[in-house]
């Protein structure tokens, strides 16, 4: 029963592609309340005495020569403030008008346009979840504003699925050629710092040692060979993008990085349209 539940649903997702589009912008406006709420919690970090002021961030980016003096004035705290809690409203209202069946390329682009807006207030760097979300709200509009089926929309659903598994592979082969990640050290050391740690898995993983040589290298092997999601077959599709889910559960629970969790399986169904395109292709 549930092996056919299972191919019902892959089946579904790779021929429809309206209902691609929509589950991948509702998980995506998902995203975009979770990480705001995050970012609306540590707002002090915003103010001119905190890690992200506004004072020190426009040093780097030279405004003056960059954002036009109104962009500059938004870019300040209590503006940038507001400019997370319409982030909130956006994407409720995204999400909200998706579940009825109707995905709004305008609020895709506002939700776009605040995400510029966050960029330049983490110039230290964004998560791989906002790259994503960086990478999927414009492909998404591309795909709504043609009609179903077309070239165009097939194409804008085709690059998500290119670009997550890319992402995957790059990290894998990264991994792959790094000494500490050969070795199993990595796991170690990511687990010992105060940011993505975890004492608990960073004791196992040090009376263990062995522990961090198998963990290490089932995380390399999982992202090599993760391309093989796009040309294998119903059972393929369900082993890796099965796994996926579970390394980003992993991730949330033990490193926190609770935004992996919604960010790139919300992409899932992009790769899964693909697989189909192309079997429909090569076969």
């Amino acid at each position: 029963m549930v092996g056919l539940e299972t191919g019902t649903y892959l089946s579904e997702l790779g021929t429809n592609s309206a209902l691609v589009i929509r589950v991948i912008t509702v998980l995506i406006g998902a995203l975009a309340i979770v990480t705001s709420l995050e970012h609306f919690a540590t707002r002090d970090r915003f103010g001119d005495d905190g890690l992200l002021s506004w004072k020190i961030t426009q040093l780097y980016i030279r405004t003056g020569r960059v954002l036009p003096p109104l962009m500059e004035r938004v870019l300040q705290r209590p503006f940038f403030q507001g400019i997370l809690v319409a982030r909130v409203a956006i994407a409720v209202l995204l999400v909200a008008l998706a579940v009825l069946g109707h995905v709004s390329v305008l609020l895709l682009g506002l939700l776009f346009a605040t995400n510029v807006a966050l960029t330049y207030r983490f110039l230290g760097g964004l998560t791989g979840t906002f790259q994503v979300s960086m990478i999927t709200l414009p492909a998404l509009a591309v795909a709504v504003w043609f009609p179903d089926g077309s070239v165009a929309q097939t194409a804008a659903i085709a690059f998500i699925a290119a670009q997550i598994v890319l992402s995957y592979f790059v990290a894998g082969v990264s991994k792959l050629v790094s000494r500490e990640w050969q070795t199993g050290t990595a796991l170690g050391s990511i687990f010992s710092t105060e940011m993505y740690g975890n004492g608990t898995v960073y004791r196992l993983l040090t009376r263990f040692p062995k522990l961090q040589f198998a963990g290490a290298w089932m995380v390399i092997g999982f992202e090599t060979a993760f391309p093989v999601v796009l040309f294998g077959n119903d059972a393929v599709l369900t082993l890796v993008l099965g796994a996926g889910v579970l390394f980003h559960v992993f991730n949330a629970v033990f490193m926190g990085l609770n935004n992996f969790l919604i960010g790139f399986p919300a992409t899932y169904p992009a790769i899964i349209y693909t697989n189909k395109l192309l079997h429909g292709i090569l076969l």
